[in-house]
């Protein structure tokens, strides 16, 4: 086969019919990732501009907007060491005239939090986490937040800076009944008629009445493009049964203390209140839908999903097309460059 570097779909495309396999397995995502990036570097050379032009070329965007950036400042869940259940707390410079002056803010900011911890708790409490925020040892998400608003307060940046949460909340979601894995012959039968039903049968089938109130509804696209994620193994239909447990670090938390998702839910709803947050990431289990959908359509803020797998369940990213405002799909866990934008794409036409 001969190909132009600038022929992005039809080199992936052939890519993924060469390898012929639901997960990959012959020619390996990994190198199927490598190669196609390799094309898209190429076909931006090929045009003589630059990559990320070449790319909203490929998408069909006309106008580059950037983006704002978010500053990971203080960390919890698994990426560090402290007792903070809620993974992590990012200031985002909404108020800024210019990215410049945006990562001006976001430094600013860091630095007054910097100073802020020291005072409150000492010079240790300035070490980071993973990502590079700030780690204090506190048990109370709140007071993280509290911590963020006065570092704002202090750079003089009240009104121009906000607050974004990635919550990572499956890492310390409780299951205690629902799910379980099915053998890969009954898998291989509920691919074929995953591939055979619209959005609204599969929502049907899985028991989701929230649909009528989610605004954000687009159904021709979805089950036709998203096939090529799927899953190694696949759940039962059904809803999960468990709770949250904000102590997750401590082997003797206490299970009266573990919260349904209606209670977190309110707690998510006491931070929109009190503090300027308008971005929450994963702020319940990956599966959690009813409590996602629920909360997308009684708030005004951004609610990220992040696809945390590939191949990713057709179903499941149907659904969080529709249950969620805001998609984060991850380069290195979708198989093609051209899948990535066709996520992104999808999304933002729904």
């Amino acid at each position: 086969m001969n190909f132009e570097a600038t022929q992005q779909t039809e080199i992936d495309e052939f890519m993924l019919k060469l390898d012929g396999t639901p997960n990959k397995s012959k020619l390996g995502a990994n190198a199927i990732l490598g190669v196609s990036l390799a094309v898209c570097k190429a076909g931006a050379a090929k045009k003589g501009v630059p990559l990320y032009r070449h790319i909203a070329d490929l998408a069909g965007v006309p106008d580059l907007v950037l983006p704002v950036p978010a500053f990971n400042v203080i960390n919890g869940g698994s990426h560090a060491g402290n007792k903070l259940a809620m993974q992590e707390f990012m200031v985002l410079p909404t108020g800024a005239a210019s990215f410049t002056e945006a990562m001006k803010m976001g430094s600013e900011v860091y630095h007054h939090l910097k100073k802020v911890i020291k005072d409150k708790f000492g010079l240790d409490a300035t070490a980071v986490g993973d990502e590079g925020g700030f780690a204090p040892n506190i048990l109370d998400n709140k007071a993280g937040l509290l911590l963020i608003k006065e570092a704002i307060e202090k750079a003089g940046y009240t009104g121009k800076v906000e607050i974004g949460m990635d919550v990572a909340a499956s890492e310390f979601y409780r299951r205690t009944a629902g799910y379980t894995l099915l053998d890969r012959k009954r898998n291989e039968e509920i691919l074929e008629q995953l591939e055979a039903e619209s959005v609204e049968e599969k929502i049907t089938r899985y028991k989701f009445n929230w649909l009528d109130h989610v605004r954000r509804v687009e159904n021709s696209r979805i089950p036709k493009i998203m096939m090529q994620y799927k899953p190694r193994g696949h759940r039962r239909p059904g809803r999960p049964e468990g709770k949250y447990d904000l102590d997750f670090k401590n082997p003797q938390s206490d299970k009266s203390k573990w919260i349904d998702a209606k209670e977190l839910t309110n707690l998510y709803m006491e931070f929109i209140k009190e503090f300027p947050v308008v971005s929450i990431e994963d702020p319940f289990d990956q599966d959690h839908w009813d409590a996602w959908a629920e909360m997308t359509a009684n708030t005004p803020i951004q609610f990220c999903y992040e696809l945390l797998l590939q191949p990713q369940s057709a179903t499941s990213t149907a659904i969080a097309v529709i249950a969620t405002t805001m998609i984060i799909a991850i380069i290195s866990v979708i198989d093609t460059a051209t899948a990535i934008i066709i996520v992104n794409f999808t999304y933002s036409s729904s």
